[in-house]
């Protein structure tokens, strides 16, 4: 019987030392991972950011190029009367 015990003890011995380095791996990826998800938060903030800017930018180009065409209109009118 101490034949199968010393036979056994080594293997499972080696067993408990592997899980135990993967479990120090997996804590090590799930900070890994947080840390991840923090930096894709951040690039989310800046590209709603920057879809925000460019979409104001748009709708002022486009007050702006209304604008032109009546002030265009009403200088056509006053010439007309000239």
């Amino acid at each position: 019987m101490s034949e199968i015990s010393d036979v056994v003890l080594p293997i499972l011995q080696r067993i408990q030392a592997d899980v135990g380095k993967v479990r120090a791996d997996v804590t090590e990826l799930k900070g890994d991972v947080r840390d991840q998800r923090e930096i894709l938060e951040q690039v989310k903030g800046y590209v709603t950011f920057t879809v925000g800017l460019h979409g104001e930018n748009r709708a002022d180009i486009q007050a702006i190029q209304t604008e032109i065409t009546d002030l265009k209109k009403r200088l056509a009118v006053l010439e007309s009367r000239s």
